[in-house]
């Protein structure tokens, strides 16, 4: 650690610092894509609460649009009504309640919830044309911004300030299945003035900038736990990696092979996982860790399990900012705005005061890799194998056919929270 510190501080005089870069602080996004279930919204806004967190949530917008009504949506290269992710229900019910959870996350919450766009039907929209995407963005727009006009019945608080508010303040995006196009998708965000686009993958890096506009803010590429292989920092990616490949036929967010034993080992190595890299940048270069779910219950709700762990260790820590994405580019913007672009060449080299780093992390998150290698259960042990590099080749894309299966909207959420040992 001295010697890491002495390094940091040579490097600044040797490049002529008129004075240290302040540390940033270590940044931590947490984002959902879809959002559908409506008890899956409690959840995390309950999560979020318990540690003054702050999360983004990239919607869809066929979820405000009722399934005998999915003619009224015309996706690019695809007939009317076509949709990989389905409608919400015709009750108009459901869609009322999205709107209601939408809302306070939005409106009502302190800290307040960051909505963004995953546009609509969730598809690879890799091959689209720059006109096929506007019309993608323009339709997502229409149906949630405009889902009062359509259903005028809804009855709500809010309704007259749903329309300006969302077009306010949706200002980033994630492509379905990442499958964007930075030189096209680029110019339609900056056409609709977007802030950032969530839908690369960075690794190692602060984010840059698309276009003089656009930030990417992508997800991190993180290790594996007690493997060699790497992987989006995405709770189906990881899940991906864990089973091979190979799902259950008659359920697609399950391993083909698995048993309690294995669920517990692989809710571990997603924590550690995380863990392992938030202290990487933390003691780093602190590089934002910019983490995906899904409201989904993969693996019977193991990763999300996972991930409420993490939240609830790290976002209590000293210097770490669990923010939206949002906040994330408005403060990218500032620091262009202070010290000019050149700063996050700076800030990708740890150029800047390490002096007095809190060591509370290190100490409070220890991660034993070698449990994730050889695992003992009683008196039986098992090895979990390395994970093959065409599997991690998969791990490292973007959404699978499968990555937007979300749980119901009355799943029974409390028998998935985390509940550290000792805790009934």
């Amino acid at each position: 650690m001295k010697l890491k510190l002495f390094i940091s501080m040579l490097l600044m005089s040797v490049v002529g610092f008129s004075q240290a870069l302040d540390r940033p602080p270590q940044f931590v996004l947490i984002s959902f894509d879809g959002s559908k279930s409506h008890n899956f919204w409690k959840e995390t806004f309950k999560l979020s609460q318990d540690v003054k967190g702050q999360f983004t949530y990239f919607i869809s917008g066929v979820y405000f649009l009722r399934k005998k009504d999915r003619l009224n949506y015309q996706p690019p290269k695809r007939k009317a009504g076509a949709s990989d992710i389905g409608f919400a229900e015709d009750d108009l019910g459901d869609i009322q309640r999205r709107t209601e959870s939408v809302w306070h996350g939005l409106a009502e919450m302190n800290p307040a919830m960051e909505i963004g766009s995953h546009v609509n039907g969730h598809f690879d929209g890799s091959y689209w044309t720059y006109e096929e995407w506007t019309k993608e963005f323009t339709e997502f727009h229409r149906l949630v911004e405009k889902v009062f006009s359509f259903y005028p019945t809804m009855n709500t608080r809010f309704a007259n300030q749903w329309e300006s508010t969302l077009n306010a303040g949706i200002k980033g995006f994630r492509a379905p299945l990442l499958a964007g196009q930075v030189s096209i998708t680029g110019k339609v965000l900056t056409d609709f003035k977007y802030a950032y686009d969530a839908s690369q993958v960075l690794k190692g890096k602060w984010p840059n900038k698309h276009t003089p506009d656009l930030w990417n803010i992508g997800l991190s590429r993180i290790g594996l736990a007690g493997t060699t292989r790497e992987t989006v920092a995405m709770d189906y990616n990881v899940l991906y990696g864990q089973c091979g490949g190979v799902f259950n036929p008659s359920n697609a967010g399950e391993c083909k092979t698995i048993d309690d034993k294995l669920l517990a080992y692989y809710e571990k190595q997603t924590y550690y996982s995380y863990i392992q890299a938030f202290l990487k940048d933390y003691y780093g270069n602190r590089m934002p860790l910019s983490i995906g779910h899904h409201f989904s219950l993969w693996n019977k709700g193991i990763y999300w399990k996972a991930l409420q762990r993490f939240v609830r260790d790290v976002c209590i820590l000293p210097e770490v900012k669990c923010i939206t994405h949002g906040q994330m580019a408005e403060w990218l913007d500032e620091q262009n705005r202070i010290h000019g672009y050149s700063v996050f060449n700076k800030l990708n080299q740890g150029l800047f005061d390490k002096r007095g780093i809190s060591e509370i992390p290190r100490e409070r998150l220890k991660v034993d890799l070698s449990l994730m290698k050889k695992v003992s259960f009683g008196e039986k042990a098992f090895i979990v194998p390395d994970i093959s590099k065409t599997v991690e080749k998969v791990m490292l894309k973007g959404d699978l056919p499968h990555a937007h299966d979300e749980a119901p909207s009355d799943v029974d959420m409390e028998q998935f929270r985390y509940k550290p040992a000792g805790v009934n």
